[in-house]
């Protein structure tokens, strides 16, 4: 069997919201090899179904490729699921580099990027759990675009997990669809603060750069 190990990740990164992302330590991990049927292992009974994203994302990195076959795979998940984490990204991303690896490395990185973003819908989660680190992303047309930011490696991030899911449909299903020109625009500057306070471990800029009006 093959081992994958996709890292949560944040993309709820103050002014950079949908934009920045930031891949954390703190993984799930998976055994997949190829099978006669689709067999998931260790896998909670709601998602023990053919709608399951590891097993979906498998099979449209296969779709790629132009095969068809089926994936024994063995969860052992450490990502809570609806937290904000990027659970469903280290799925998808899992699952589609389950895909490429077990047919020979037929994917590039790319490849994956694009496949996992169409899946999820938006790239700011997928980006950083394929590339590392801390990533800015958007979408152009039907294509996706990522960069790879600087990170101050001394710095440390701690998580906080609530005791509650709360659905990405449902946390934005209340945010506003109109903001005030003055908060898109302190948005923005918001942001370039909070880069380069990313970049050179500057607190007083960090201080300056996280505050967000768009979600927090």
């Amino acid at each position: 069997m093959i081992k994958i190990k996709p890292p949560a990740t944040s993309a709820n990164i103050g002014p950079g919201f949908d934009c920045f992302g930031l891949a954390l330590q703190l993984y799930n991990n998976f055994e997949a090899e190829l099978s006669d049927s689709d067999i998931l292992e260790n896998v909670e009974t709601r998602f023990n179904n053919a709608d399951n994203l590891f097993l979906k994302a498998y099979h449209a990195g296969c779709d790629k490729l132009g095969i068809q076959d089926h994936v024994h795979a063995v969860f052992h998940t450490e990502i809570p699921v609806s937290r904000g984490l990027g659970s469903s990204s280290s799925l998808i991303v899992a699952g589609v580099m389950a895909a490429s690896i077990l047919h020979g490395n037929a994917l590039s990185k790319e490849d994956i990027f694009q496949i996992s973003a169409s899946l999820e819908g938006h790239p700011d989660n997928v980006a950083p759990c394929i590339y590392g680190g801390l990533t800015a992303s958007a979408t152009d047309a039907e294509l996706f675009h990522i960069i790879s930011l600087p990170l101050q490696e001394s710095w440390k991030f701690t998580v906080f997990i609530p005791n509650f899911e709360v659905s990405t449909e449902k946390a934005r299903s209340i945010l506003p669809t109109m903001y005030p020109r003055n908060e898109v625009t302190g948005n923005i500057a918001h942001a370039v603060f909070l880069l380069q306070a990313f970049a050179n471990g500057d607190n007083t800029l960090l201080h300056l750069g996280k505050k967000d009006y768009i979600h927090e």
